[in-house]
């Protein structure tokens, strides 16, 4: 670094090391005064996690942000406590930046007492919950983070500007250099990508033990806005948002962009009382303007969880659907031949999701709260950042018109009995109990975004900031999009350029048939199979194939040429959980037209087993008309009764090989370990990207004097 910009900074913080990590800035130093004789200052980028176990270390340069008018970016201070004594008085201040709105958020430490399964990330007490800055203390040897949002106004004039943040505490003062630029366009309130992440006001309530005030809901349902995230009713009767129009009004005005009517029973009567109770809902939304952004939904994951209720199900979305032909119907499943005439939008798990699914039919993705990182990225608080916000970059990549999450609240019923309310942090428990199996879920923040505060209302964390970004990260692409079909102003050069960009590299996320690569799978059995990363449910590596056998049967297979003569040897490991049925490999000889001329099972799996068995099955002398050899692996339960309340009846295959007489034939992913979903997990790669996505947009907008997005 020059010596110049150093003895600069030296004269600016006599007591205090700045740190400032932006991922699309070359990081330099900057140290004054002596390190460990008072508080150190260290900024860094929203894409940084903390933990209170790792004290922050880190190299300084100024920070820079950009945002569209009417956007919020956001940077963190870490302010470490070196001296012998306790640092109060804390006072965050920024200036100097027209146009922007500055909020400061003192964050608070979480215990994440057990580990991911695959996130690769450690357990400790992790900086998880944002309040508004005041009353803190830092104790000697300690630190604390603080988050910065800056949101540059509606009416803010286009360019760059230079202020600064200022810290002043008991220990001293110190200020670090801000250059924060308005793009000249705003963002619509209303976003792009459809958004249906699940309020629930008994969750909350069952926290508080009472009943909440209509002011402390609507303070909840605000901060959700805020962030992108219409507060959704998903399994509940939605009175906090139906039960006052102009509340819905309210609502819709702010951005909500997704509205659901539920329904459900097993019986016609109980389907027809379903559907007439939602009558006055439907009503409510056309006076409201709002049928364009509602949906009809029930019966969730049916088809794996409860295919029994398949049926009623289809009963429930003909009789809507003659209704109200108007309102799409969605389903948390991935398209299954026994619903798809009736199901007009998939709501596909994450995990099983592959790109041909979004070929056609709109199709948007379910995220709920599982640990692999290597398909369903989620929100948890041991994930890496850039996941939290990469995640939608994902969904731009896979082509995904929306994105739906399970839950926001979930944790806060399993842990009412807090004692201090004040400070929920201190004794939460990151995880909750199953509704039906009653057993703990240590989910680590998996379905929950905000915590209680004392009031009755709900905090914010650094993961729903993050999510708000990858939202508007997403809403970039699509006005970019926008921009690009109106041809960006006749200006060709620039079109190519846009054209490029709305191709997310792969190098940012890469997507690809997951466990499937390479194998085939009946297309009854698509939505009973998936990868997994239990460390009881594989047998080598880090992921194993888990299928949810049905009676009719599940089937995975991949082929190779036959050589005539030689024998077949297909082996693999097999493990089943609570299986009434039969989980096996098979192998059969076929010729040029696809006749089976010799097949074969292996002795079956079934019940529930400690461990791995090993099966195999031998075909010996492979016909002279044999052109293929089909190896494979099918499960089946012997009954088509489907208790919702029993588990489910699992099978899982993991280290599949083939011999043919002396030699070992490769079979394609034989272990399952492909990765289905990548994201490069390094923040200066996303955030490079976005700024050149941003300056596109900017110079389309200009080029063709649209003035950018409308709201």
């Amino acid at each position: 670094m020059a010596s110049e910009r150093c003895q600069t900074n030296r004269r600016a913080m006599t007591r205090f090391a700045v740190l400032a990590i932006l991922a699309h800035v070359a990081p330099c130093v900057t140290i004054a005064g002596e390190p460990r004789s008072g508080l150190v200052v260290t900024a860094h980028s929203s894409l940084q996690a903390f933990r209170v176990e790792d004290p922050p270390r880190g190299e300084s340069s100024p920070i820079r942000l950009s945002a569209a008018r009417g956007e919020t970016e956001s940077f963190q201070l870490a302010l470490e406590n070196r001296s012998p004594g306790v640092v109060r008085d804390i006072r965050i201040v920024v200036s100097g930046l027209t146009g922007v709105d500055a909020r400061v958020f003192a964050t608070s430490a979480v215990n994440v007492a057990k580990p991911g399964r695959s996130s690769g990330a450690p357990v400790g007490h992790y900086f998880d919950l944002l309040r508004p800055i005041g009353g803190e203390v830092i104790a000697s040897g300690e630190y604390r983070p603080y988050w910065i949002d800056l949101r540059a106004a509606s009416d803010a004039t286009p360019g760059v500007r230079d202020g600064q943040v200022t810290v002043s505490t008991s220990a001293g003062s110190g200020v670090l250099p801000i250059r924060f630029q308005v793009r000249d366009f705003e963002l619509p309130v209303a976003p792009t990508l459809k958004l249906a992440f699940a309020f629930t006001q008994r969750w909350m309530e069952a926290y508080y033990g009472r009943t909440l005030t209509r002011e402390q809901i609507r303070a909840a349902q605000d901060m959700m806005l805020e962030h992108h995230l219409g507060p959704v009713p998903m399994w509940g009767s939605g009175a906090e948002l139906f039960g006052d129009e102009s509340r819905l009004k309210e609502c819709l005005a702010g951005g909500m962009n997704v509205i659901l009517v539920t329904c459900g029973g097993r019986t016609d009567e109980e389907i027809d009382r379903s559907l007439a109770a939602l009558e006055t809902k439907i009503a409510l939304l056309k006076r409201s303007g709002a049928l364009g952004r509602t949906y009809f939904f029930g019966y969730d994951e049916v088809t794996v969880n409860n295919p029994a209720l398949i049926p009623a199900m289809r009963k429930a979305y003909q009789r809507f659907h003659e209704r109200h032909p108007e309102i799409p119907r969605i389903n948390t499943s991935q398209p299954d031949p026994r619903i798809k005439d009736v199901v007009d939008i998939f709501v596909v798990p994450t995990s099983l999701f592959i790109l041909p699914m979004a070929q056609g039919k709109e199709v948007w993705w379910y995220s709920v709260g599982a640990d692999n990182l290597a398909s369903e990225p989620d929100f948890r608080i041991d994930f890496p950042p850039v996941a939290h916000r990469g995640f939608f970059m994902a969904d731009w990549k896979a082509g995904v018109k929306g994105h739906l999450y399970w839950a926001v609240q979930r944790e806060w019923p399993d842990n009412k009995e807090i004692r201090d309310k004040s400070r929920p942090e201190n004794e939460w428990r990151p995880g909750y109990h199953n509704s039906i199996s009653k057993v703990w879920t240590q989910a680590n923040g998996g379905g929950n975004l905000f915590y209680p505060d004392e009031a009755g209302g709900m905090l914010a964390t650094p993961r729903v900031k993050r999510i708000r970004d990858g939202i508007e990260d997403y809403e970039y692409l699509a006005q970019l999009r926008a921009m690009a079909q109106r041809k960006a102003g006749g200006d060709e050069k620039l079109l190519g350029i846009a054209r490029e960009l709305l191709n997310v590299p792969d190098d940012l996320v890469r997507l690809s048939a997951g466990w499937r690569e390479g194998w085939h799978v009946a297309e009854m059995g698509e939505a009973a199979c998936s990868a997994t990363v239990h460390p009881a449910a594989i047998h080598g590596g880090k992921q194993a194939l888990r299928m949810l056998p049905t009676p009719e049967g599940v089937h995975v297979w991949q082929e190779v040429p036959a050589i005539a003569g030689k024998t077949g040897v297909f082996s693999g490991w097999i493990k089943t959980d609570d299986l009434a049925g039969q989980a096996r490999l098979f192998a059969e000889y076929r010729d040029a037209g696809g006749r089976v001329l010799k097949s074969l099972q292996s002795r079956p799996a079934t019940g529930s087993q400690k461990g791995f068995v090993r099966r195999q099955v031998t075909l010996t002398e492979a016909p002279r008309s044999a052109r293929t050899l089909r190896v494979g692996l099918s499960a089946e339960v012997e009954s088509t009764s489907e208790d919702q309340g029993s588990p489910l009846r699992k099978a899982f295959f993991d280290d599949l090989s083939l011999q043919m007489g002396e030699d070992e034939v490769p079979l394609v992913n034989s272990g399952f370990e492909t990765e289905r979903l990548h994201l490069n997990l390094d923040p200066a790669a996303l955030l490079a990207y976005r700024e050149r996505v941003a300056e596109c947009l900017e110079q389309c907008i200009r080029v063709a004097g649209t003035g950018g997005p409308k709201r």
